[in-house]
């Protein structure tokens, strides 16, 4: 009989122990838990900061971009529009859903001569990695039309070239004085 009761007080003992333990764990496992919420939540705060002051940011620019009178334009390598301001969406006498997503095919087809050689300052831009000028004489509808123009490659975090940026200015009042 004692050496039962001395097998139960042990498997009691040792199932205490072994409560205990699991107690211990379960309590750690709880910090561990806390700890990790508590930085998750941390973070999510301040990437839902970050991402506030990138939207203003981008809000800005976009205001900035929309409100020049020079036209800027964004192709892809396979020549499709990217980005069009108002400008530009006026000056071709269109509306952006006819040009954000098309192709320059599409957005330049009624002047072909015209596309081809913007196609080739995209192909340059791609080529060269660097912004370079460029200046147009054309007759649009019997008017002399005259132009200065930036091309500049746009580079994405890693440094390579995704599209390339277009900056287009009519000069024509300029070069008839």
């Amino acid at each position: 009989m004692e050496s039962m009761a001395t097998s139960i007080k042990a498997y009691r003992d040792k199932q205490q122990n072994w409560q205990q333990f699991l107690e211990s764990e379960i309590h750690q496992n709880t910090r561990n838990l806390n700890e990790v919420n508590t930085a998750l939540t941390r973070e999510i705060k301040h990437r839902k900061g970050a991402e506030l002051v990138l939207r203003k940011s981008e809000e800005r620019f976009k205001a900035i971009f929309e409100s020049t009178t020079d036209c800027i334009l964004v192709w892809d390598k396979s020549y499709n529009y990217l980005y069009a301001n108002q400008a530009a969406i006026d000056h071709v006498g269109t509306s952006r859903d006819k040009v954000i997503g098309k192709n320059s095919r599409e957005g330049l087809g009624h002047v072909p001569k015209f596309m081809k050689l913007w196609m080739n300052r995209v192909d340059r831009a791609f080529e060269v990695g660097e912004s370079f000028r460029v200046e147009d004489e054309m007759t649009v509808a019997g008017q002399t039309i005259h132009s200065e123009s930036v091309v500049s490659p746009i580079l994405d975090p890693e440094g390579t070239i995704f599209a390339v940026g277009v900056v287009y200015r009519d000069v024509s009042g300029r070069k008839q004085m």
